[in-house]
């Protein structure tokens, strides 16, 4: 059954499947988890199957308990999703905690992946390194306008790079990434906690999206609770 405008009206309340997925490594294998893979793999794809969850309700056990490690692929923090009409992209935004991944997987601040719905395939195309100093509140970031960590929301432009709101530690960021190619900032946020005579707290930026005519980017900041709207040329930065 396609997808239509008016079908989830149609649909009773059982209907469809509800599915994890499983990564495929070249032997067929299972990958337990995405924080096995580095930017060593950008741009490669990857065959998934699918596997049924057992009870999509819940009812006894969360979804993730349903399955044992190594039936499906984890992963730490899955936000942003932004789907188009070849896939999606899907973000990871960040494992470097002692449970965030498996101990013998490698640290990360970030992913994004790309899912085609024809291939049935996923691939790599962002990837954050781990920055220690980004762990915590203590030591700052040497460049820290210059490593980025904690991808959250995605978009993808009109032209086909995609922009990210930043969810790491410290300044927040709107960032302009190339699936595939380099990442960059084209907005910072300082985060503050307020001061004595009145002004607001920022957090994060959240949920970025373009005009249907790629004119403005909107986004907002979690708190105090804006939105603005951010006139281009976008067609000349983000084209």
């Amino acid at each position: 059954m396609r997808l239509r405008q008016g079908l989830a009206n149609q649909l009773s309340d059982t209907a469809g499947k509800l599915e994890a997925m499983q990564i495929r490594l070249d032997d067929g294998s299972i990958l337990p988890d995405v924080s096995y893979l580095t930017s060593a793999q950008l741009g490669r794809p990857f065959k998934v199957s699918w596997i049924e969850v057992p009870d999509r309700d819940a009812r006894t056990k969360t979804i993730r308990t349903q399955f044992a490690d190594g039936e499906v692929t984890r992963g730490k923090k899955f936000e942003g999703v932004w789907s188009t009409s070849k896939g999606c992209y899907i973000v990871n935004s960040f494992a470097f905690g002692a449970n965030d991944l498996p101990a013998d997987a490698t640290k990360h601040d970030g992913m994004v992946w790309f899912y085609d719905y024809d291939d049935q395939t996923i691939t790599l195309v962002t990837y954050f390194p781990h920055n220690p100093n980004a762990e915590t509140e203590g030591a700052f970031p040497k460049y820290a306008d210059l490593t980025f960590d904690g991808p959250d929301n995605v978009t993808v432009t009109p032209w086909g790079s995609l922009v990210l709101a930043e969810d790491g530690v410290r300044a927040s960021h709107v960032l302009s990434a190339i699936p595939g190619g380099p990442t960059y900032a084209i907005a910072r946020l300082q985060l503050s906690n307020g001061t004595s005579n009145g002004a607001p707290t920022y957090s994060e930026f959240t949920g970025p999206t373009f005009s249907p005519d790629g004119r403005i980017l909107f986004v907002n900041v979690q708190a105090p609770g804006i939105t603005l709207a951010i006139t281009g040329p976008w067609e000349k930065y983000l084209g």
